[in-house]
């Protein structure tokens, strides 16, 4: 695409700590981290100026990692649900870091209302990005660039000086967090990076997301490309199914635990639409593959459904605020069907190699799925 490169300026403003402390060691630091950390600003857990500047910190970095995201989805002209769900989650994002900045409204840390209202800042001109251009533009960027009318184009060069705005008020605020750390006696180091495994991971997850979508565009041809579309399929599924403990850990907002569960349902009806393309063929043992895989969907889908949906709410508290009701759920039922999936997972990684040698080719690597989102 025309893509714009996107400068991760607030994710270079380093390593936080108070004077009397020392540095953090650990500069690569998972979304999940961000996700606690924001979640404790929305509970009023600040108590300095230094936990304050954290608090901005995370909801930004969470905003601006969707805001990166879209990027990513761009060049890989992914599936405008995909755009969708990334829109939703960053609005959510820029949601929860405006309400978290109220319950600090009294307090008199040195600069405090400045760095409000340039975080303010900052939020509006993201949140206009994603209104004014994002949610309209996901369409055409979920096609080919010569597929684009006159119309996208404009609208898409309206975009990019909206961003160049953005960065001026991007800059603006890490120009001034040397002043507001300065005043409330802590300091600025090093480089944080947000820790998304290794680089073959990351091509890997785009090698999955585009081996599912040449299984959905109709365009496989052989055994092979066959596995390949729906392993990219199960791969992503798996990947978000599992992100549900991940949230549950740092009790993250009812929201997250939604859009969570909306991907994986679009990608799971993604996965059955487009094995129907591919109904009449007769590769060695696709029957039984393609009843495996139906089994394994089910179970997921079972488990979201049933499950999942029930407990959203209380994943998102803390254990302590758990009723009997819930946790009764959670161990007599959750847990058994998440057990059967474990079962039928391992079905399905199991009939791989028969069905790979059935039809002369060979398994790659074994692949943890659980550390593709990170």
């Amino acid at each position: 695409m025309k893509k714009v490169v996107l400068i991760f300026l607030i994710f270079l403003t380093g390593v936080v700590h108070a004077q009397d402390e020392a540095p953090l060691e650990k500069s690569s630091v998972t979304i999940e981290e961000f996700e606690a950390a924001l979640k404790s600003f929305e509970n009023g857990d600040a108590q300095s100026g230094l936990n304050y500047f954290r608090g901005c910190l995370a909801g930004m970095i969470l905003v601006e990692n969707d805001l990166l995201l879209f990027d990513d989805l761009d060049a890989q002209n992914a599936p405008v649900s995909d755009f969708n769900v990334t829109s939703d989650r960053c609005l959510e994002r820029i949601r929860r870091t405006r309400s978290a900045l109220e319950k600090y409204e009294d307090q008199s840390w040195p600069l405090r209302v400045r760095l409000e209202v340039k975080t303010l800042n900052w939020l509006e001109q993201v949140e206009n990005l994603v209104k004014d251009y994002l949610i309209e533009l996901a369409e055409p960027l979920s096609r080919s660039d010569d597929s684009w009318n006159e119309e996208n184009h404009q609208l898409f060069e309206r975009y990019l000086e909206a961003y160049d705005r953005y960065l001026v008020v991007d800059g603006d605020w890490v120009a001034f967090q040397q002043e507001f750390a300065e005043a409330n006696d802590f300091e600025i180091e090093g480089v944080i990076a947000l820790n998304y495994g290794d680089e073959s991971l990351e091509m890997g997850l785009d090698d999955f997301k585009e081996n599912a979508r040449t299984l959905s565009n109709g365009e496989v041809t052989d055994a092979v490309s066959y596995f390949d579309g729906i392993l990219g399929y199960i791969i992503q599924i798996d990947a978000h199914f599992n992100s549900f403990t991940t949230l549950d850990e740092a009790d993250a907002a009812l929201t997250e635990f939604n859009l969570t569960i909306n991907l994986c349902r679009s990608l799971i009806f993604d996965l059955r639409k487009a094995m129907v393309l591919y109904q009449d063929k007769r590769w060695e043992k696709k029957t039984e593959f393609d009843k495996l895989t139906n089994k394994w969907v089910n179970i997921v889908e079972k488990t979201i459904d049933k499950y999942i949906v029930q407990l959203a709410e209380p994943m998102s508290k803390p254990d302590s605020e758990w009723t009997d009701k819930e946790l009764k759920l959670f161990n007599d039922k959750y847990l058994v069907s998440y057990d059967k999936y474990l079962e039928i997972d391992q079905e399905w990684v199991d009939f791989q190699g028969i069905f790979a040698k059935a039809n002369n080719f060979t398994l790659g690597p074994d692949i943890d799925a659980d550390s593709i989102l990170k």
